[in-house]
């Protein structure tokens, strides 16, 4: 158990002060550099939820059974974590349940309660049972609790991401005799999958139920309870029970470092064209391999340039044409960024140009590892990111190796020469995205097509290829740019849309510098959206659209916020946004959420680690 003194100044600089007319229980311990998580307010309750306590008090204001359900600010995947909540004014009048949800969104969105859906687990409070699935009770886990829990009982989650498992406690005992510190007793969750820990609640008649969480910064739950002081396995925390010995509280100091600091890789810039020879582009932060180019204040193409087919080579996202070669659209990749020529088309005088520009490193070589050998191979293992040319074989099963050391997320290949479409992959297209089509420069729809990556998922070392023309034509060049998640600087999923401006909230792990978004379940446009465009979420700026040529439109709408932790939606529109559509996205990091909140910034930090490269 630990102490504290308001007013104490911890930095050491002594700058200590009096408090008046604030109790000891109106103190959490949260710092600017260590942020603990709270409920998510940002996640859509259709109107139901009240939040209150800096969001660390939550209720339904619904009536006739309407679930609500709430989670964590922070989402985690690994580690073992601890939470507290307080259940206030409680009865058998309104159900509830703790635990973990993957998809906080479509949970609310649906009316569902925690544990309803395949990937959450929630601990009913009445009687005691875990459920997951369509509500089905996975395990008598705690009925010796049935009918017992009434008013002013504290329910307590462990958590072990690593081993798969969950406990639950009620006054600081865990039910069925289990122990998280040996492991012992548990319910078993799913693995690989991004949790947050909450609660849910529904009320029966006019009787709501009041949660008070407490994630490691407040033992007193908003004064209802007298301060405990324990602390985690890290010496961070202030519980009311102490946590199992490995067991940490939910905040930024106890998440994982960033093995990248995401500015090193990615980086969004802004600048003006002017049809000069030798422009120069600096502020990108590194030597680009990669850079996707659109001058948005005018109706203009999309360009793609990298190192691996050459500084003269372009392709462009919203247009099948062949590659084309140009020596004065883009002449160098420099230092901090890359020169360009007088042409127009990266370079349009007047105009104001974005370009979103990623690191790849290293020089590249053939890569066996497949059935059919690649041109060249190029790839940043630490970030993920990789570029594949090939000749095709027209052959229906043909493997390349990609050059990562996990199977990627999203991938995209083009005919280099002759005329084709994208052909795009993305998890979370569908169940089975390897079954799918899906194209770039379109707005189609995702379609079932066996022949185009065989039916077969990509491996930690090779994807597949099928016969269909627009990605294996018979000794016809292509390229190919393949990405899989890194934690803390990529992410690479899916949302269900909602159709009102209070959209759905998708959790990153980072404050994004870059989203593209398209609906696969009708023909809408691909949405580009950055973070040197519209740093400030001050709204009015349009997305560019990946297959047209489109200017940015003034919508009257911001499309998203880029926040802390991942980002909203804010537009009604289909494109991004339609009721019950299905949406994937593509999203980079300006900063991690574990960064976000460390001294000093990430953006006076000396960088001590290298790109890394293969």
């Amino acid at each position: 158990m630990s102490t504290f003194q308001l007013g104490l100044d911890r930095s050491g600089n002594a700058n200590h002060f009096n408090v008046a007319g604030v109790k000891e229980t109106d103190r959490v311990i949260d710092t600017p550099t260590n942020n603990f998580a709270v409920f998510n307010k940002l996640i859509g309750h259709d109107n139901t939820a009240i939040y209150s306590e800096g969001n660390l008090g939550f209720q339904t204001n619904a009536s006739g059974g309407q679930d609500t359900t709430t989670v964590s600010t922070i989402q985690v995947n690994t580690g073992k974590w601890y939470a507290e909540f307080y259940a206030k004014d409680a009865s058998r009048s309104g159900d509830w349940m703790f635990g973990i949800a993957e998809d906080p969104s479509e949970l609310n969105r649906t009316s569902k309660y925690m544990g309803e859906t395949g990937n959450s687990y929630g601990f009913y409070g009445y009687d005691g049972d875990v459920y997951n699935g369509n509500g089905s009770n996975t395990a008598n886990y705690g009925s010796q609790n049935d009918g017992a829990l009434d008013d002013d009982f504290i329910i307590s989650v462990a958590v072990d991401f690593d081993a798969n498992k969950i406990w639950f406690a009620v006054n600081g005992t865990f039910a069925q005799s289990a122990d998280p510190t040996n492991g012992n007793n548990s319910v078993a969750i799913a693995a690989d999958v991004t949790y947050g820990i909450g609660v849910s609640c529904a009320t029966g008649g006019n009787t709501y139920v009041h949660y008070i969480g407490n994630f490691g910064q407040d033992s007193t739950f908003a004064g209802e309870k007298t301060r405990q002081g324990y602390q985690d396995s890290n010496s961070i925390g202030d519980f009311y029970y102490a946590p199992p010995v490995g067991f940490l509280a939910l905040c930024t100091a106890n998440l994982s470092d960033s093995d990248i600091i995401p500015t090193d890789y990615f980086s969004s810039v802004k600048y003006a064209g002017d049809a000069q020879d030798d422009r120069t582009v600096t502020g990108v932060g590194f030597s680009p391999g990669f850079v996707w180019s659109k001058a948005f204040t005018t109706t203009y193409n999309h360009y793609m340039v990298d190192t691996v087919r050459g500084v003269n080579a372009y392709v462009n996202s919203n247009r099948t044409n062949a590659e084309t070669s140009d020596t004065d659209i883009l002449k160098s990749f420099d230092a901090d960024g890359y020169t360009l020529g007088n042409s127009g088309n990266m370079n349009e005088n007047n105009h104001t140009h974005v370009a979103w520009n990623w690191y790849l490193g290293g020089t590249g070589a053939a890569n066996t590892e497949g059935s059919l050998n690649t041109t060249k191979t190029q790839a940043s293992t630490a970030s993920g990111f990789s570029i594949v040319t090939y000749t095709g074989n027209a052959t229906e099963g043909a493997t390349l190796g990609h050059g990562l050391t996990k199977a990627p997320e999203w991938f995209m290949t083009k005919k280099r020469g002759a005329s084709g479409g994208w052909m795009v992959y993305h998890i979370g297209n569908t169940a089975a995205p390897e079954t799918d089509e899906l194209n770039l420069e379109v707005t189609e729809a995702t379609q079932d097509s066996a022949n185009i990556w065989n039916d077969t998922a990509p491996t930690a070392t090779v994807f597949s290829l099928g016969n269909n023309a627009a990605v294996n034509a018979n000794n016809v060049t292509f390229v190919a740019f393949l990405w899989h998640s890194v934690e803390g600087y990529s992410r690479f999923g899916n949302y269900t849309g909602n159709g009102i401006a209070d959209g759905p909230f998708v959790y990153l792990g980072f404050k994004p510098a870059f989203v593209l978004t398209k609906r696969t379940d009708d023909a809408d446009n691909w949405r580009l959206t950055d973070n040197a465009r519209d740093p400030f979420n001050n709204g009015a700026i349009g997305g560019l659209k990946a297959n047209a040529t489109d200017s940015e439109a003034d919508t009257g709408n911001r499309n998203f916020d880029y926040l802390s932790n991942g980002f909203k939606v804010r537009e009604t529109d289909v494109d991004m946004n339609a009721d019950g559509g299905n949406y994937i996205y593509m999203a980079f990091a300006e900063v991690p959420l574990c960064l976000l909140y460390t001294s000093p910034s990430p953006r006076d930090r000396t960088r001590s680690r290298m790109p890394s490269s293969a």
